[in-house]
């Protein structure tokens, strides 16, 4: 809705209000409260209105059921270095379509915050700890503390974040927390 604002009397006003105002301020010099109590009034009708129609759209529209999250783990040799890269890729639970995280950093700063998050076609507007089944959040937990840790990103998430790289000081209870994922799998080179 429009509002329009007259600088003599400092009044806000409706379109419609405000064109009766005008024609009744040509007219006649005098009190304009009564055509601005009708214009509020009509504004008040107004708002009932399409708050009306919006709680009709609540109810019929079907309920968005709890969708809750999982991560994946693939892992694989990286060529040239023989170091173990992890790929994090995050799905629903009861799909088997899962969509690459690509910067894991950016994620895990995301779900902190709460920020929307793209995945897939789609914005997951409120992303959080709560979204991912149990094994999921315990990996999640381990992210973060790496990153609290402030220990060097790059080493921890090489190839700008898209990947997951353990050193032998967390392999084994890093690769542990993977592995307790719904959807793990490791491939090994073909020599």
């Amino acid at each position: 809705m429009c509002l329009r604002f007259f600088p003599k009397k400092r009044l806000l006003c409706s379109p419609r209000s405000a064109r009766a105002l005008s024609e009744e301020r040509r007219r006649r010099p005098g009190d304009f409260t009564s055509l601005r109590k009708k214009g509020h009034e009509e504004q008040e009708e107004v708002e009932t209105k399409v708050g009306f129609g919006g709680s009709f759209l609540e109810r019929i529209q079907p309920q968005k059921k709890e969708q809750i999250y999982t991560l994946s783990a693939q892992g694989q040799v990286e060529a040239g270095t023989n170091r173990l890269l992890w790929t994090l890729r995050i799905g629903l639970v009861d799909s088997q379509k899962y969509y690459v995280i690509r910067d894991i950093p950016l994620f895990l700063k995301v779900l902190v915050h709460r920020k929307p998050y793209m995945i897939g076609k789609h914005y997951e507007n409120d992303l959080s700890w709560d979204a991912f089944d149990t094994a999921s959040q315990e990996v999640l937990t381990f992210l973060c503390g790496l990153i609290e840790e402030g220990l060097s990103q790059e080493l921890f998430f090489p190839n700008q974040g898209r990947h997951l790289f353990f050193p032998l000081t967390f392999f084994e209870q890093g690769v542990e927390l993977l592995m307790n994922l719904e959807d793990f799998s490791f491939r090994t080179p073909d020599y």
